[in-house]
């Protein structure tokens, strides 16, 4: 639902959708807001008013609560106060990305320009034809045929990295395409703060990614179907790729298909912000899924008491796992080398400020060692500082995709 504004208080054109029954999404241009119905209420009061006077009036009207004007001005402060919903602000509070660096590669005019080659694909009929089709090849592809028992050249590896890369790319469109389709189809607005292709680093990882931050305006539905078509367009690039293998008997090409379809697969993994996280956000209706896991099985630790023992401990559990397991994995590919770093690291470091260059100890693998200590040294002071810091959090949270 799109509000038009015509009064002075609130931005033009929100996008505004109930959540469940209680719970309401709000979307300004910069920010996603889950609030409960007495916030709605509140918005609702600010966007019908010409002035905060007249506002405050009808707040206290309707909640028969004789507040001051000053405690009105900060519950609205609380609120709404740097996240781009009340026109009195010039500037608005800079979102927190999980991602670092950011570089917007496509902007949104170009993104919208190439997307809409692709929105067919997102037609109802000609994406359930579609997707059975790729269910179907997906059965055909791991029964028939085996990778193994090819021989692939350097220059097939090589050539496949190449393709396995831009197909990459072309996953953040299907992100875009199905998102375009669906704020337009609904007429809803995009704004110019999404709908961009960009690059960045996850942690150490170089990653691209797709700003697609109006979907929280969409219906769960639309938005799984969003959080999937970067799999889907993937899937359709395997398929394109084992066909062409079957015509022209390349062997880089199977190994292309493959290896983007194992890409793909890797997407589902739900304990990394990839496409597989917000599958399951949106399915088990919790946003801030991590944040949230985290902070129930502190909550389990703590108290020990099995009425708290839920999916996301596990979840929580799961994801602790992973980076232990990927850490052992460094460990035993790199043996003492990882382990001495940081004394090698000061060393140099020391020698650096006695401007004696000749005992700096430098290979590009310590870089590598030094974002993986980062990961370690921040996992490690969230979990204490959740442990043994304060572990309320406030009721409003934020919902950025």
């Amino acid at each position: 639902m799109l509000l038009h504004t015509i009064m002075g208080l609130i931005v033009e054109n929100i996008n505004v959708r109930k959540e469940s029954e209680n719970k309401w999404v709000l979307s300004s241009p910069h920010k996603n807001l889950l609030v409960s119905e007495n916030v709605y209420l509140l918005f609702k009061q600010l966007l019908h008013s010409e002035s905060f006077e007249e506002s405050y009036q009808k707040f206290k009207n309707h909640f028969k609560q004789d507040i001051s004007y000053a405690k009105y001005h900060k519950l609205i402060d609380d609120h709404f106060k740097g996240k781009g919903f009340l026109t009195n602000e010039r500037t608005t509070n800079k979102k927190k990305s999980y991602l670092t660096l950011k570089i917007d590669l496509i902007p949104k005019r170009w993104g919208e320009k190439i997307s809409y080659l692709f929105e067919f694909l997102f037609y109802p009929k000609t994406f359930k034809i579609l997707s059975t089709f790729l269910l179907l090849f997906i059965i055909y592809i791991c029964y028939k045929y085996n990778a193994h028992s090819y021989n692939f050249n350097a220059t097939d590896i090589l050539v496949s990295i190449i393709i396995v890369n831009l197909s990459i790319v072309f996953h953040e469109f299907g992100h875009i395409s199905a998102y375009n389709y669906f704020i337009k189809n609904f007429k809803l607005n995009s704004y110019n703060t999404s709908g961009q292709i960009g690059f960045g680093f996850y942690f150490i990882f170089p990653v691209f990614y797709s700003n697609v931050t109006q979907a929280w305006s969409l219906e769960k539905n639309y938005r799984q179907i969003i959080n999937i078509a970067g799999i889907y367009f993937q899937i359709i690039i395997s398929a394109i790729l084992f066909i062409c293998f079957l015509i022209f008997n390349l062997n880089y090409l199977l190994l292309s298909s493959y290896l983007v379809f194992l890409y793909a697969l890797f997407e589902l993994n739900p304990f990394i912000r990839s496409d597989g996280y917000w599958i399951l956000s949106d399915a088990t209706n919790k946003h801030n899924l991590i944040q949230k896991s985290k902070l129930k099985l502190i909550e389990f630790l703590k108290t020990k008491n099995g009425k708290n023992f839920n999916w996301l401990v596990i979840y929580a559990s799961g994801n602790y796992m992973l980076m232990l397991i990927f850490v052992l994995g460094i460990l035993l590919y790199s043996g003492q080398s990882f382990l001495k770093f940081p004394y090698v690291l000061a060393k140099s470091l020391y020698s650096a400020l006695l401007f004696d260059f000749s005992k700096i100890e430098f290979d590009s693998s310590m870089i590598y060692y030094l974002g993986i200590y980062i990961i370690v040294l921040t996992y490690g002071y969230r979990l204490i500082r959740m442990i043994f810091g304060n572990s309320k959090r406030k009721k409003l949270l934020a919902i950025n995709k």
